[in-house]
């Protein structure tokens, strides 16, 4: 191989390595504004076409007189060859996954059910399979041919929200009107669901069907519209969970089989399945709980005094948790501290608050639905670019300013999310510890974050128990 033919490769090889560098650039940034289906497909389409194209280049540098036309269409052995190969597993995965990209049956964070395979939701796609990931993060690698062949139940197609559809039974001589009310109402209640549409009238929950009757009981259906971000499994068990409570307070019977036992020849002795759980010893009884807890969403527009609601919010966490007297006060006046500093902007909004985590961490949000394209969205953020207020210095004018820079930064279409941190950000750079002190909510709490979308803002409010 003389020089020039060495120098030839090594810049073929060059090339292709930039080109490559450079498509991954490219592919993160088309990531950053969609995570459709077919973007990830292509995306890793045009990978293995740039290593095929510089490999080809490659062997015709090395051997001139097979150069690259000739390598593709000259051969027509080559040409039956590749056909013949496309019948083969990977080459019949490949197209199943184009086809799948261009046709879109699912899309990326869609919730799926495969015939065959656990519910799952749409994580990825290659060349070659789809991910799927079911409960507890558990991940199904499923062959693209085989979705591309078997029927798929897509719940959330074409839609913001997913449905779920869950059924209950009730006895023959159940109060039917009564009992589907009570399904609407827990539903409704679930921190988890959304509101459905119907006949233009916004309602809080589904509607309940009387689906059919089976040997002894009663079919009742409903459907829940869920988030793309909420699990189906921590849903589903938060209303199972509701619905059993309220069955069970309102006398309404859940049928079941069993099995009566005579015994003619004398009595048996009953065991109470009860009676080991004395002899269990009662160690950590009174330790923090290590489950993740979330408590229910308290709306401020529709409570009549919101910092004695979120204070209740508050209470509830932490009995359930088992936190410590101290620790619980500490909770209860970030809580108070929190609702007070945005209780005007959160009133306007119709704002809610929810707590979130475990014994060991508790997580405060304030969520405020406004989308960053409406008009009254700038009432979150009427200031001058020097973004001060004098009249309210300290957290909350740093927290205002945070707001007002997110939604500049959406309005500029730099990214889907703008995030802002307390702690770990070099915005909190520009402010005095001075300024961030005055504020009781900064001095107790851990961390306070700020997350600004396109329909939501949302003020995080961290401590952790130690």
């Amino acid at each position: 191989m003389t020089t020039a033919t060495s120098i030839s490769v090594f810049s073929s090889v060059l090339i292709g390595i930039a080109a490559f560098c450079i498509w991954i650039i490219i592919f993160h940034q088309i990531k950053k504004r969609t995570n459709a289906l077919h973007v990830r497909f292509s995306g890793q389409l045009v990978k293995v076409l740039i290593i095929i194209i510089c490999a080809f280049h490659v062997v015709s540098i090395l051997s001139p007189e097979n150069s690259l036309s000739r390598l593709l269409l000259g051969s027509s052995a080559l040409i039956v060859a590749v056909i013949g190969f496309a019948s083969q597993p990977v080459i019949a995965d490949l197209i199943c996954g184009f086809l799948i990209s261009i046709n879109k049956p699912f899309e990326i964070g869609d919730r799926i059910i495969v015939d065959g395979y656990e519910p799952g939701i749409v994580e990825d796609i290659t060349l070659r399979h789809t991910i799927l990931t079911i409960y507890d993060g558990i991940r199904i690698i499923v062959p693209n041919s085989q979705l591309n062949s078997k029927v798929v139940y897509n719940t959330s197609y074409k839609k913001p929200n997913r449905g779920v559809h869950l059924q209950f039974s009730v006895s023959l001589d159940t109060n039917v009107p009564k009992a589907m009310d009570i399904i609407r109402d827990c539903v409704a209640a679930s921190p988890y669901t959304q509101g459905v549409v119907r006949h233009n009238i916004d309602e809080d929950s589904g509607p309940v069907y009387f689906l059919k009757f089976s040997e002894s009981a009663i079919i009742l259906e409903t459907t829940l519209q869920l988030p793309p971000t909420i699990s189906t499994y921590i849903a589903t068990t938060d209303i199972n969970v509701r619905v059993l409570n309220a069955f069970r307070q309102n006398n309404i019977e859940i049928p079941y089989n069993y099995l009566n036992i005579i015994d003619k020849n004398g009595f048996f002795e009953y065991k109470d399945p009860n009676a080991d759980k004395a002899k269990k010893s009662s160690l950590g009884v009174g330790s923090p709980r290590m489950r993740h807890y979330r408590t229910d969403t308290i709306y401020f527009s529709e409570s009549a005094d919101p910092i004695e609601a979120a204070t209740q919010l508050s209470k509830v966490f932490a009995k359930r948790e088992r936190i410590d007297q101290r620790s619980t006060s500490q909770l209860r006046l970030i809580v108070e501290e929190a609702v007070s500093m945005f209780k005007e902007m959160l009133l306007q909004n119709n704002a809610a608050i929810y707590l979130e985590g475990s014994g060991q961490i508790c997580r405060v949000h304030i969520h405020i639905p406004i989308k960053v394209n409406l008009k009254h969205y700038q009432s979150l953020a009427l200031l001058s670019d020097n973004v001060k207020d004098e009249t309210k210095p300290g957290l909350y004018s740093i927290i205002q300013g945070v707001i007002y820079n997110g939604v500049k930064n959406l309005q500029q279409n730099k990214g889907d999310e703008y995030h802002w941190s307390i702690q770990d950000t070099p915005d909190q750079n520009h402010f005095s510890q001075e300024e961030i002190s005055r504020s009781i909510l900064s001095m107790v709490s851990d961390d306070i974050k700020v997350t600004v979308t396109h329909y939501y803002t949302e003020i995080v409010v961290v401590k952790a128990f130690h």
